[in-house]
């Protein structure tokens, strides 16, 4: 289990340093509180790794409210 995890983070971590557009200015706005109410990543590629680094940021966010993410490549295990 802790391997998988390991596995998990170093993903997140190389995606993190490609990051860019409208998912890394969300990023630093979630980081911030500077959020609307509603944003939308409809048609932003998410996947598994990007997935996790959005639900990090969004846990401790007091701004956002809702978060559109209709064609992003969400699966139901990453859901």
């Amino acid at each position: 289990m802790a391997a998988v995890y390991a596995a998990k983070r170093a993903e997140e971590e190389e995606q993190s340093k490609k990051l860019g557009g409208k998912l890394q200015l969300m990023l630093n706005k979630l980081d911030n509180n500077e959020t609307p109410n509603e944003f939308t990543l409809s048609g932003v590629e998410l996947g598994g790794p990007r997935i996790r680094i959005l639900v990090s940021q969004i846990a401790y966010n007091k701004t956002l409210k809702n978060l559109h993410l209709t064609r992003s490549g969400v699966g139901d295990e990453e859901g």
